[in-house]
């Protein structure tokens, strides 16, 4: 729990320096203003940071207190560098003197070795940890994965599988949004980083049923009009199979299956990209049947005429 700090300022007032309270000074921070008090989500080395440098006491609850504390002593070893900027290098250090002491994190199978395990329970901000290091761009020109499949699966997704699901994804690179991020924000922010990386036909449809949701069925209707060939030929495929259509069902999902195997992309928009790197619909038709008409068993192979 912090207080903002009110920053003073001079001003020159005829002639003279003149010293005052800056209430309106919001230091990057929207909406925070000068003496205002806020609950702040931090990692620990930071809270313990903000102690050591503004000199006040840090209360930690004492289960855990007595769960995580390790016996340290400090350490007569100094920084080399005297120039360095690094923050770290100027710090006092400090060593465990409990040499046996390991740390493990509650909910991981793990076996020690070690004969003093120290247990740290899980923070709610374990679930993402593992994955708000940034990634690097891919390598491919298109992706190559489609995790979700409907906009039911869209549905089920929880914020950790979202978060799981930005992460293995081949064309995202960046970094996720903080869980304080995800509970304040209006609209998720998990939200509007998968929605536009995967297949679009299940974009469309969560736009389709948004802007319904919201009233405006003009934006819906031009979001229908815009679908793809492909996410037409999967809707119908859902009405078969709801109607008991068994027939239809095959047909249209073959239909939508082959119309994906077109796709350089199946991601982006129909018609976003060169449509050139797409295979052409009716060239791909022939070839498929010219296939089905050829007679394998009339070929020979490479062992023909060796005895």
């Amino acid at each position: 729990v912090l207080q903002r700090i009110t920053p003073k300022k001079i001003a020159q007032v005829g002639g003279e320096q003149v010293e005052y309270a800056d209430y309106e000074e919001e230091f990057g921070n929207d909406g925070l203003r000068a003496g205002e008090t806020t609950i702040v989500e931090c990692e620990s080395d930071e809270a313990i940071g903000m102690a050591l440098a503004f000199g006040v006491p840090l209360r930690v609850e004492s289960s855990l207190y007595q769960r995580a504390s390790v016996p340290v002593a400090p350490s007569s070893e100094k920084g080399t560098s005297t120039r360095s900027k690094n923050i770290i290098e100027h710090l006092p250090l400090w060593k465990c003197t409990d040499i046996g002491g390991t740390f493990e994190v509650e909910g991981e199978a793990q076996i020690s070795d070690q004969s003093n395990p120290i247990s740290i329970p899980r923070t709610t901000t374990s679930i993402f940890d593992s994955i708000f290091d940034e990634k690097s761009a891919p390598s491919q020109l298109f992706p190559n994965d489609n995790p979700i499949k409907s906009l039911d699966e869209y549905d089920e997704l929880t914020n950790e599988a979202k978060a799981k699901t930005l992460s293995e994804l081949s064309n995202f690179s960046g970094k996720l949004p903080r869980p304080r991020v995800l509970r304040t924000s209006e609209n998720n922010p998990l939200d509007e980083l998968l929605l536009p990386l995967i297949d679009e036909s299940v974009r469309r449809q969560y736009y389709i049923r948004e802007a319904e949701q919201s009233g405006d069925f003009e934006r819906a209707e031009e979001l229908r009009a815009q679908r793809s060939r492909r996410q037409i030929a999967k809707e119908k495929a859902a009405e078969a199979m709801e109607s008991g259509s068994n027939r239809g069902l095959d047909q249209w999902e073959s239909e939508a299956e082959f119309l994906e195997s077109l796709r350089a992309d199946i991601t982006q928009d129909e018609g976003s990209y060169s449509r050139f790197l797409d295979r052409d619909y009716w060239y791909e038709k022939d070839r498929q049947a010219t296939a089905k008409r050829v007679d394998r068993s009339k070929f020979g192979n490479l062992l023909d005429g060796i005895e």
